[in-house]
């Protein structure tokens, strides 16, 4: 018995939402304070060459916040 090809609609055109483009963007929400960041970035400088950019300090504080959330499930 022969294969059967998978049918792949063709379009000529793209259709495009009534709305294409008219999103406004909307800034970030911010998820941790500038005053936590900040420190962080005081604390953890001393520990690093280069200076910590807040995107670093922020990568920081989830990893110690992924870090001690799998520390209290293995003390369970």
């Amino acid at each position: 018995m022969p294969r059967r090809s998978r049918y792949k609609p063709r379009w000529s055109t793209p259709v495009l939402p009534d709305n294409h483009g008219a999103v406004e963007p909307r800034p970030a929400i911010a998820r941790f304070s500038a005053e936590l960041i900040a420190e962080t970035k005081q604390v953890w400088q001393p520990y690093y060459a280069d200076r910590l950019t807040d995107e670093d300090a922020r990568e920081i504080i989830e990893n110690m916040v992924n870090f001690l959330r799998l520390l209290s499930k293995i003390g369970r």
